[in-house]
């Protein structure tokens, strides 16, 4: 009958767009995943920046502590 065919076409086109709106969430994630390995990646080498600079600081601090102790000598 119309009414039936009427019902399948709304449930048809309900799952069209649910299918779409999936499609869409998934790019998104996509995205969301991409930007979160980058941001990984920056934080990575900001550690190893910022690990690196704090070595060379103690070095040096340790260097002007050994040429104190040396002058008091």
């Amino acid at each position: 009958s119309m009414v039936s065919v009427h019902k399948v076409s709304i449930v048809l086109l309900s799952q069209h767009n649910t299918m779409e709106s999936l499609l869409e969430r998934g790019e998104k994630l996509d995205d969301l995943v991409q930007k979160s390995e980058h941001l990984g990646n920056q934080s990575k080498a900001f550690y190893k920046t910022a690990s690196d600079f704090a070595i060379v600081a103690f070095e040096s601090f340790l260097g002007v502590k050994a040429s104190i102790f040396c002058a008091a000598a």
